[in-house]
């Protein structure tokens, strides 16, 4: 076909896709695999990065078997997620220290002092979700087991390392600001911050531009794509929402909900307020964009952790984990239905599992159910948790609109696919909820920003796709709201 096409890659925190997309913004081939977290326990999350690039690798090769005309590519990542790998043969020296790995939360409290200083160059709040400590981490447990050749940094510079001729040590900046190692506002490594961090300075990518030319990817035939853009996952779904004509009207914030939540609106000020971040959002050699950014980390990772919660009550006693699983969601989808009109009392739940980001970062904060017996329902506490999820983006609105005005939501992401949450997020937030049903945020926005490169632009139509939710107020709901604020406001 003669359509000039861009292959978009979304490496995410469970699965990786692959699409072939058009300057429509339509899918026209996607393939993707899923993987899995090893929770060794609650701080320790590793993920084997080695099986990601060689599936990865198989899909790239089918995708350039098909008939569509592909003249480029584009690759968003998962942020803060690392690793270190022998510089010589590739192989991963360890494991990759998940985004929701917290073991270095220790050298965090000794480093509180510094927040402030830290801040200011790399627009994030001290957190171990970020890769500075985590990367730390690593280097002194290789160097302790005899390990002296080796390359580190966010995930993505490994994938590149793999994926693109000639085997670069290279970096796109969002990825590279999510270390807290990168000067965003210089736009290069900090020194300061490796020395304060310990990190050694030979050891990080060169980093470049998210639209810049990254070199070749060569698939199983030899055959070349030119890979012309590369992003944090977030920052794709944002450049893919921002384009929809109802984010055009103005006061509009986007929420991508998955594993984590995110909440991003574009800013021209120079730092953001002291609860939320200062994010890089894309760059090309001459310009760059900043963000607003609020963090959670207890989105998409509740849910799992309900799941496991309601597997281990034995309700399906004999049954295998998949099966259990699958009936877990097929349970949830009852459970909505019967939001609305249920006459059960609903407790609160405290969602600060993987820690408590913005805008209280903190990480002494127990999860648990207020207002929960033992008679409580799995109904009731499933509720409780969406209605946290939603709890936290409200907190995370409040604290944007501190700046400017908010009007509606923009969301994406896979927490959306039950309808019943997306009234319930309207309704929880008290702002309309715009939902487009037919865009994949992140894999649509990755090749918006290749085509940017080139020169081109994705026009998307959603004047059918867009689907409104209004809020509808409950007394009970904004009373739970308000025992949920009061709870963290005074921990």
């Amino acid at each position: 076909m003669s359509e000039n096409c861009i292959l978009s890659i979304d490496i995410g925190t469970h699965s990786t896709r692959v699409a072939i997309i058009n300057t429509r913004g339509q899918i026209l081939w996607l393939k993707k695999f899923s993987y899995t977290l090893h929770y060794i326990n609650e701080a320790f999350i590793e993920q084997d990065a080695w099986p990601i690039v060689e599936h990865l690798k198989g899909l790239i090769d089918e995708a350039t078997q098909t008939e569509f005309s592909i003249c480029a590519a584009g690759i968003a990542c998962q942020r803060s997620t690392v690793l270190a790998w022998d510089s010589e043969t590739g192989k991963p020296l360890h494991a990759a220290l998940s985004w929701m790995d917290t073991r270095a939360k220790g050298e965090v409290t000794a480093l509180a002092r510094q927040q402030k200083a830290i801040k200011q160059k790399t627009g994030l709040v001290l957190s171990p979700h970020y890769g500075a400590t985590k990367l730390a981490w690593l280097q002194r447990h290789l160097t302790e087991n005899g390990e002296r050749v080796f390359q580190m940094g966010p995930l993505i510079s490994f994938v590149l390392f793999h994926l693109v001729a000639g085997r670069p040590f290279i970096c796109d900046e969002s990825n590279a600001a999510r270390t807290q190692l990168y000067d965003i506002y210089t736009r290069n490594w900090s020194l300061s911050l490796k020395q304060l961090f310990g990190v050694g300075t030979g050891l990080l990518p060169q980093v470049l531009p998210c639209c810049a030319n990254y070199g070749n990817i060569m698939n199983a035939r030899g055959k070349s794509i030119p890979l012309v853009a590369v992003s944090g996952d977030q920052n794709a779904a944002y450049f893919a929402l921002h384009s929809l004509e109802v984010f055009r009207k103005g006061g509009a914030v986007v929420a991508n909900l998955g594993t984590g939540a995110f909440l991003l609106v574009e800013t021209h000020l120079e730092h953001s307020p002291s609860n939320l971040l200062h994010t890089l959002l894309y760059s090309s050699e001459g310009s760059v964009q900043y963000a607003l950014e609020a963090t959670i980390n207890g989105a998409g990772s509740a849910v799992e952790w309900l799941c496991e919660q309601w597997i281990r009550a034995g309700v399906r006693e004999g049954a295998s984990t998949e099966r259990d699983r699958d009936q877990f969601f097929k349970e949830l989808a009852l459970w909505f239905e019967r939001y609305q009109t249920a006459d059960v009392k609903i407790p609160v739940f405290i969602n600060t599992l993987g820690g408590v980001a913005a805008p209280y970062w903190r990480q002494d904060i127990p999860h648990n159910f207020i207002g929960v017996s033992d008679s409580s329902s799995w109904y009731a506490k499933a509720m409780a948790v969406f209605e946290s999820i939603a709890f936290w983006v409200r907190r995370n609105v409040e604290e944007i609109e501190a700046s400017r005005p908010v009007k509606l939501l923009v969301v994406s992401g896979g927490l959306l696919v039950n309808n019943g949450f997306r009234q319930m997020l309207a309704s929880a937030v008290g702002k309309k909820v715009v939902v487009n049903t037919q865009l994949e945020s992140t894999l649509v926005g990755v090749a918006g920003l290749a085509f940017a490169q080139l020169g081109q632009s994705i026009t998307v139509d959603d004047s059918q796709t867009s689907t409104v939710y209004s809020p509808i107020f409950c007394d009970e709901l904004e009373e739970r709201y308000q025992t949920f604020k009061h709870y963290l406001d005074n921990y």
